[in-house]
């Protein structure tokens, strides 16, 4: 699994810090363990992207439904 970029339509904004995009990698155990301890569904997904991008959850949370795709599609487990 290469990782890869996902450039925003516009910047996630956090406070002072602008994120214009996030760079996903594959996943390690530890981080696959977190993740499904969060929750299920969007839930472990959106832990597992804010851990394996290192970026604050509260940007994956604000990732509008497009983009948020983008990084279910990465992880293959799109919901429906």
């Amino acid at each position: 699994m290469e990782p890869t970029e996902i450039v925003f339509a516009e910047p996630i904004k956090l406070g002072t810090a602008e994120y214009p995009s996030i760079t996903l990698r594959e996943p390690k155990a530890g981080e696959l363990e977190k993740a499904e301890a969060s929750g299920s569904g969007y839930s472990s997904i959106i832990t597992l992207a804010h851990l394996v991008a290192g970026v604050p959850r509260k940007v994956i949370e604000q990732l509008p439904r497009s983009e948020f795709d983008k990084v279910v599609d990465f992880f293959g487990q799109r919901q429906s």
